[in-house]
């Protein structure tokens, strides 16, 4: 009799899980089923990051989804990641159209962007292939070019302990700094030079003058009756236009032609005076150590940060980029088995019809293992074991004494580690604050799922006899995107313990959370 009953109940539950099942798919309805969408291919040098069901967009709006992934190879013997994209028929692709990842966050889904082209072509067929893809995403673009600034600094970093290595380096900085101090009195003792000229040549203009006015006087008593006129004029005139390009040149040096001002040449040598001594003060603070190109100079141990900065970044980014935050919200009707034999041997009348809540928290790194955190508010209660010790005041003997006690308004965790083998998922950690795992079973593309569970392996009634471990089995069918029912019997190999209960998931990726973890204190 003790085996009949939960033989019973394994089959009633079966019974019930394949109706279900039946059910869920009889009325429910993809909508990318295959009757009302086609099939197209796309070659991808990196899929990373891209997985089966994984979105296909138009404009923002879901037309479709990854139905596969395989490799293919090329003609040349090289492999290509081959994506099938199943979409929906009232959306044709033309011979232009383009698909490209792009990357829905930081920390790590893409989706896949598509372009349908231009209807004036001819339109790519069920099971064509759509050649325009790009297939790195922006993130990707933004890493590669922080790998080609890491190179950058590298050579400047070696370009400049090359050429400030040793001794040799110090003494070609000295040499250049006395040869520009070289170079600069030079300059002054050109431009001494070139003033003396200046004050020369005032000087000859001014006899050139005065000779003129000697020159008119003759001219004039050469104009009286009797005169050689004609030569004296021929003579004055071819005179006269040399002295007009002479004294435009010299003003074209010495002063700034109409406006008076400073001459070309003096305005050169005051900006040619102005650069050496700007260069002289960059010379100066390189060697000395002051700015950032100074530090980057004298101190090698920057650049040494730097690129452990860039480095730390790079993994940060890569690893932020592929995980996952799942959220499940788990709510059940817990009800016991009432048969006469049961509850006349029931020694626990705590165990009554009541609601259970879990809220789960997947952290999910890779598509085949996670993590997961619950806290369950259980009907049950919290139990825990206690001993007392009590003497006896007249003996003085010493008794002891264990008690089981319930607490009901506190929550339980769980804390379990999970691997993923093909249509089999392993768990292990903490199971409702006691040690114990659990295994999952997927079926029906994971819209059908099988937990069992194991754990609180010392457990006590109320009698504090020990009595069997805590066993769980839960069946899970998913009626609509991120909504699943479920149903199970919870420790049945405790029959005045057990119960049966029905209820619902509600289980869907949680962006939000995601983006937190960029921003989240690192211990």
């Amino acid at each position: 009799m003790k085996a009949r009953t939960p033989l019973l109940v394994g089959l009633v539950l079966i019974s019930a899980t394949v109706a279900l099942t039946w059910f869920v798919l009889g009325t429910s309805k993809d909508r990318f089923s295959a009757g009302e969408t086609y099939v197209v291919y796309a070659d991808f040098d990196d899929a990373s990051g891209i997985r089966e069901k994984t979105r296909l967009q138009i404009n923002g709006i879901d037309v479709g989804k990854i139905e596969g992934l395989e490799h293919v190879r090329r003609p040349d013997g090289r492999l290509t990641a081959r994506v099938a994209l199943r979409i929906r028929e009232d959306y044709p692709l033309y011979e232009n159209a383009s698909l490209r990842k792009a990357a829905e966050s930081l920390l790590g889904d893409f989706r896949l962007d598509l372009d349908p082209g231009t209807p004036a072509l001819p339109r790519i067929p069920p099971g064509g292939i759509i050649k325009n893809v790009q297939s790195r995403s922006d993130l990707e673009e933004i890493q590669a070019q922080l790998r080609e600034v890491t190179r950058n600094v590298n050579q400047v970093t070696e370009s400049f302990s090359r050429v400030l290595a040793g001794p040799e380096g110090e003494g070609s900085i000295k040499e250049i700094l006395s040869s520009v101090e070289r170079s600069m009195e030079a300059i002054e003792q050109t431009t001494r030079v070139l003033a003396d000229l200046v004050a020369r040549n005032d000087r000859t203009i001014d006899r050139m003058i005065g000779d003129l006015g000697q020159f008119s006087s003759a001219l004039a008593q050469a104009a009286a009756p009797g005169g050689d006129i004609q030569k004296l004029t021929e003579n004055l005139s071819r005179m006269s236009g040399r002295l007009d390009r002479i004294a435009a040149a010299v003003d074209t040096m010495v002063s700034d032609g109409e406006g008076g001002g400073r001459g070309q040449l003096e305005r050169t040598i005051e900006n040619l005076n102005q650069s050496v001594a700007s260069l002289e003060s960059i010379a100066r603070k390189i060697d000395e150590g002051q700015g950032t190109l100074g530090r980057m100079v004298n101190d090698p141990g920057l650049i040494e940060k730097v690129e452990s900065t860039l480095e730390d970044a790079q993994t940060l980014v890569g690893g932020l980029s592929r995980v996952q935050t799942q959220i499940e919200l788990r709510t059940q009707y817990e009800i016991p088995f009432d048969s006469p034999l049961v509850q006349q041997s029931r020694t626990n009348p705590d165990i009554e019809p009541a609601v259970k809540n879990t809220l789960g928290l997947r952290i999910v790194p890779r598509p085949d293992k996670y993590y997961l955190l619950e806290l369950i508010a259980d009907p049950r209660g919290n139990s825990s074991r206690k001993i007392v010790s009590k003497s006896d005041l007249i003996t003085g003997a010493e008794e002891r004494e264990e008690v089981n006690e319930i607490s009901f308004n506190s929550l339980k965790f769980s804390a379990q580690f999970a691997k993923r083998y093909y249509f089999m998922t392993l768990r292990f950690g903490i199971i409702e604050n006691t040690g114990g795992f659990g295994v999952n079973l997927h079926g029906l593309e994971d819209r059908l799922e099988l937990r069992l569970d194991a754990f609180d392996f010392t457990r006590r009634d109320l009698e504090s006899r020990a009595i069997n471990p805590r066993f769980r089995s839960t069946a899970m069918v998913g009626i609509i995107e991120h909504i699943f029912l479920q149903a199970g019997i919870d420790d049945p190999f405790n029959k005045d313990l057990s119960t049966w209960f029905i209820g619902g998931v509600l289980a869907f990726t949680d962006e939000d959370l995601k983006a937190l973890l960029t921003i989240a204190p690192k211990p």
